[in-house]
């Protein structure tokens, strides 16, 4: 049962990586622009941090993604 649990866990904690990744590539260049970040940077970051570098892109960058200005 223990090690059902903990395959559990890590196919979850890499299904949040690869979402990262791909909401950051959906995101528009000027979102980024705007919030002062680079997408190759974030993207970059997502692929070598894994499930570590997800939670800080959900947790601080998305939420700055969202707030840009409304054209």
């Amino acid at each position: 049962m223990t090690g059902a649990l903990l395959v559990l866990g890590f196919v979850a904690l890499i299904a949040l990586s690869f979402w990262a990744i791909i909401d950051a590539t959906l995101q528009p260049e000027q979102a980024f622009r705007d919030s002062g970040l680079s997408k190759g940077l974030v993207t970059g970051m997502l692929v070598l941090t894994c499930a570590v570098g997800a939670l800080v892109y959900f947790g601080v960058i998305r939420p700055r993604l969202r707030q840009r200005p409304v054209p």
